[in-house]
């Protein structure tokens, strides 16, 4: 069986038009309160295609900021 190959790497992608680059941007942007930038990010992602919704994750059993469990996320 062949090995898989690779799709080829687009050569004109521009970072600006990347989803993943734009929502780091927001994640990184909220942990600063830098919230017009997350405004600013979360209108990127949106002209890219990409719907995001934040919430509030509930008074309960709450994780420290640094640590991920996927509460909030949807």
């Amino acid at each position: 069986m062949p090995a898989k190959k690779r799709p080829p790497v687009d050569e004109g992608t521009r970072p600006e038009d990347s989803p993943i680059a734009w929502f780091g941007e927001m994640l990184l942007a909220i942990d600063r309160g830098d919230f017009a930038r997350a405004f600013e990010a979360q209108g990127q992602l949106n002209r890219l295609g990409w719907t995001v919704s934040q919430s509030k994750p509930s008074g309960k059993n709450r994780t420290p900021r640094n640590k991920a469990d996927g509460r909030g996320v949807r």
